[in-house]
């Protein structure tokens, strides 16, 4: 498919691809990852369950994915561009396993970089940046900061009630965690 023009075609009892993701795949468009999650290392490959299960199993210590993220936020950074809609997701991944991993200040400082580009990328009500702030909302509190906490909550539920209208303030979730 890379060096001429063809089609896709089919094999045995398998459906042909739909048109949309037959032109995804040539012109390699694909959704952004939004999530990125770390499997289990230790993989049981026999029998089948137990591999299943194991592919099920988060890391038990996110000691050992922060590296990883670190690592995919560089890789991105350098391949995609600091604010790259990609690199942006893998910042937010860092920034919860740090979080997961109690290091609130960090993931705070990294939250607000991760934030300013956010809206600088995405604009200032698009879901993504009110979910950062409510995120950042989030850390500042377990971070001790509950008046700074307040506050980017508040802008959290302005910028929702703004983007999203009066009556769907509660499916944004905006401040949620303020407080707690």
């Amino acid at each position: 498919r890379a060096n001429r023009d063809g089609s896709f075609g089919t094999t045995g009892r398998c459906p042909p691809f739909e048109t949309e993701l037959a032109q995804a795949l040539e012109s390699h468009s694909f959704e952004p990852i939004r999530v990125l999650q770390w499997r289990n290392t230790a993989l049981a490959f026999v029998p089948l369950g137990a591999l299943q299960a194991s592919l099920a199993e988060t890391p038990a210590d996110f000691a050992e994915v922060e590296p990883m993220y670190r690592d995919i936020v560089e890789r991105g950074s350098r391949i995609f561009g600091r604010d790259h809609q990609q690199t942006l997701s893998f910042v937010g991944g860092l920034v919860m396993v740090l979080e997961m991993r109690c290091k609130y200040a960090e993931a705070e400082t990294i939250s607000r970089d991760y934030l300013e580009r956010l809206q600088r990328a995405r604009g200032p009500r698009h879901p993504d940046t009110i979910t950062a702030l409510i995120q950042r909302a989030r850390l500042l509190n377990l971070a001790k900061q509950p008046v700074d906490a307040l506050a980017q909550g508040r802008q959290a539920l302005a910028a929702a009630v703004e983007a999203f209208g009066q009556e769907d303030r509660r499916e944004a979730g905006a401040g949620a965690h303020v407080g707690d």
